[in-house]
C-alpha cells in the first residue's frame, strides 16, 4: 500500500514539476482551438451573435497587452482564424492555476474563466452587454494546437 502512495505522490510531483519556474502567461503561451458549448439560456440574437463569438483559434502571447506593463496579455486570432469584431482582447492570470480571457467592443462581448492543465484550458464563458439583456453562459474547452 505504501508503494502505491509513493508512486501516486511521485506522479503528482512530476506533473507539477513540468510547470515549475514558469509564470502563468508562459505556461499558456501558444495557440489554442476553442470549443464553445451552447449558450444557456438559449436565446436568438440574430446579427448580435457576432458580439458573443470568439475566433475559432487564438494565440495567447506572453507580451503585454498594448505594451502596457501590467497583468494583461495579448490574445490574437491564430493561424488562419477569422478575427472577431472585438477591439479589446486580452487575458490575465487568476492566481496560479487559471486565466480569464476577455473579448469586448467596449459595450458588449464575452469573457472566459479557464482552469489550466497541460494541453487544455477548461471552464465557463459568459456574455455581457451594456443594456438590459440576460447573461448567458456556456462550457468552453481550449485545446493546444501548433502555431503556424
Amino acid at each position: 500500500m505504501a508503494l502505491k502512495h509513493f508512486i501516486l505522490l511521485c506522479s503528482i510531483c512530476l506533473a507539477l514539476g513540468s510547470f515549475s519556474g514558469q509564470t502563468v502567461e508562459q505556461r499558456v503561451k501558444g495557440c489554442w482551438a476553442i470549443q464553445l458549448g451552447e449558450w444557456q439560456p438559449k436565446t436568438v440574437y440574430g446579427n448580435d451573435s457576432i458580439y458573443v463569438t470568439p475566433p475559432a483559434k487564438i494565440e495567447l502571447q506572453d507580451k503585454y497587452y498594448y505594451d502596457y506593463p501590467g497583468n494583461r496579455w495579448n490574445v490574437l486570432p491564430a493561424n488562419d482564424a477569422q478575427p472577431s469584431v472585438h477591439n479589446i482582447v486580452f487575458f490575465q492570470p487568476i492566481g496560479t492555476d487559471s486565466i480569464a480571457i476577455v473579448w469586448s467592443t467596449g459595450y458588449s462581448g464575452l469573457s472566459m474563466r479557464l482552469a489550466i492543465s497541460q494541453d487544455t484550458l477548461r471552464g465557463t464563458a459568459a456574455t455581457f452587454w451594456d443594456f438590459d439583456r440576460p447573461q448567458q453562459t456556456a462550457t468552453v474547452l481550449l485545446v493546444r494546437i501548433e502555431c503556424h
